[in-house]
């Protein structure tokens, strides 16, 4: 792989980074070049956390 076939995917929760913008410039600055965002749904699996018993 050459430099020119380098690539990043970023997974992120837009609910913990509202700003897209700041992890755009982060990308930039890295030296990547930042395509569009995309929706992947949801990662991982859910989990259910049973109420505290006492």
């Amino acid at each position: 792989m050459s430099d020119d076939d380098a690539a990043v995917i970023v997974a992120y929760n837009r609910t913990r980074l509202p700003h897209l913008a700041d992890l755009l410039d982060v990308i930039r600055a890295a030296g990547f070049t930042a395509g569009l965002p995309a929706e992947s749904g949801q990662l991982g699996r859910p989990i259910t956390i049973p109420p505290a018993v006492s």
